[in-house]
Parts: structure tokens; sequence; C-alpha cells
């Protein structure tokens, strides 16, 4: 699986760049989007990478479609809440999850011993749900740093780890030589809130009653009592705030 991801790496090369991070200890690092997010409408859409550089963003996420699967399927295990919720969004027919059940991936490309990624902390991402990265390349050095935990993970391609990027600071070490890629599998938490706001928009549209999908959704007891007496509607729920 990692395999693939190294094979099909030229054809990101081949794409151009929308945005950059900071390196240490000087430069910047290559870094594409492929998401689907909100903002602070009730929109949701493709990060703008995603469609601007289809068909290549389209066919990569294709050909690494058994790693995504593996990543989501170890989620399931360690973090079953984590994974039942991130899915649960209803979206437009146009759109959908491109790394089911997380939302995007930030892709770091060539990281090398005088461009490494900086310490951070991915303070918009949803606090409920984990992160997944996976490295690949062929290099030495560039081991993970967890600052809270006080550890130094050595991840070496093909290696995958799933941990709370939102609350943790993390970075990598020195790369002591070769060329270090990763993909960062994420959900934002505007994705979240816009759960929220959908629901309680279309609940005042409608009156106070919203028909709908969703993790937020639950009967009241008026509606309990509605359905024992046979007079309840039964696809009409109250949005909970």
């Amino acid at each position: 699986m990692v395999r693939s991801l190294v094979e099909s790496d030229n054809l990101l090369l081949s794409t151009n760049i929308h945005h950059a991070r900071q390196a240490d200890p000087q430069g910047v690092l290559p870094i594409r989007h492929y998401a689907t997010c909100a903002d602070g409408s009730l929109d949701m859409f493709y990060s703008k990478e995603y469609p601007d550089q289809r068909p290549i963003s389209q066919t990569w996420i294709e050909r690494n479609q058994l790693l995504w699967k593996y990543l989501g399927d170890r989620l399931k295990l360690i973090f079953p809440e984590a994974y039942n919720k991130l899915p649960n969004i209803v979206l437009l027919q146009s759109l959908q999850l491109l790394w089911y059940p997380w939302a995007g991936a930030a892709i770091n490309q060539a990281m090398t011993p005088y461009r490494t990624l900086q310490h951070h902390q991915d303070w918009n991402d949803y606090k409920s749900a984990p992160n997944a990265v996976v490295p690949y390349g062929d290099y030495q050095g560039g081991d993970l740093v967890l600052s809270q935990a006080k550890c130094i993970i050595e991840l070496r391609p093909g290696d995958a780890l799933i941990f709370m990027g939102s609350l943790i600071c993390h970075g990598n070490t020195k790369i002591i030589s070769g060329i270090r890629n990763s993909v960062n599998l994420f959900t934002n938490k505007s994705n979240i809130d816009w759960i929220r706001r959908y629901l309680v928009t279309r609940r005042k549209r409608n009156g106070g009653v919203a028909v709908g999908k969703s993790y937020a959704w639950r009967k009241y007891p008026e509606q309990e009592q509605e359905e024992e007496q046979g007079k309840n509607t039964p696809h009409k729920m109250i949005c909970r705030k």
C-alpha cells in the first residue's frame, strides 16, 4: 500500500503548489490540502487545490484507496466513537468525503536535511477525532516528536500513527539523509460546526421542526408520547441545540 504512495508521488510533483509551510532551519515545504471543508456559512465545498488539480488529484487519491481504507479500519478499532461520528455528515450529492471517514489530508513533500517540518499543533482540527500520519520516501532520521508526551517515535516508511494532532504539539527531528514525505489525514472543526449551523437553520426555517440525519438528532418526550397515540409524523425530529 505504501509502495503505491511512492509510485504515485510523481503525479503530485507535476502539479502547482498553492501553499507552503515554514521549515527548519530555513526555507519552505510544499504542502497540498485535498479536503471537503466548510466556512462560516451554510456552504460545504472542496478545498481549492483538489478541483484545480483534477484529474491528477482524483487519480492520486484513487490509486491509494486501499491505504485510506486500511487506516479507516484501524481507526474503527481504536476509536469507534470517533469513527462513527466523523462520516455522519449529510453532503450535497456533488460532494464526498475524499478520505473516508476523514474529511481531508495534508500532503507534506520534500523534507530534507535542510528542510524539516516545524513543530506545530493543529488547532483547527476537531478535538474529538485523531489524525493519521503515514510517512513515505527514502530517508534516515525525521522521527516524529510528540512534545507534551515527551516522546520521540521512529516512523519508517510503511509505518502509520494515529494520534491527537489537535491536542499534541508535533514535528520532526532533523533528517540525516534522503527525502521524507508524509500524508496527514484530518477532520477540520469547521466541518462539525457546519453540522450544527445547518441543522439549527433548517429548524428555524421549518417552524422549529427539521428533517435530516445527524448524531445531533434525538426524539423529545412529547414526540414519544405522540407516537404512542399514533398522531406523530415519524420522519420529523426536533433538532437538539
